[in-house]
């Protein structure tokens, strides 16, 4: 079986083998709840992102164009 290598337990009887049962529930927990504040903090990022895209003006135009001077004419 390959590509599950977290749903087998090591099974050695030492005792590396015993702490490795032991803490791979906590370790895949706190993997959890650690990237549980990274999405939050993309969720929120994103957010922020599209309420300036809501505020830029992008192709609109915001002013009037400066009339065009004549070069020739001079100051």
């Amino acid at each position: 079986m390959t590509g599950h290598a977290d749903d087998r337990a090591p099974s050695g009887t030492g005792e590396g083998a015993r702490i490795m049962r032991d803490s791979m529930d906590a370790i895949r927990m706190d993997f959890a709840e650690a990237n549980q504040w990274v999405f939050y903090g993309m969720a929120v990022a994103l957010a922020v992102a599209f309420l300036c895209a809501l505020r830029h003006p992008g192709t609109r135009v915001t002013e009037e164009p400066a009339p065009a001077r004549d070069v020739r004419a001079g100051p």
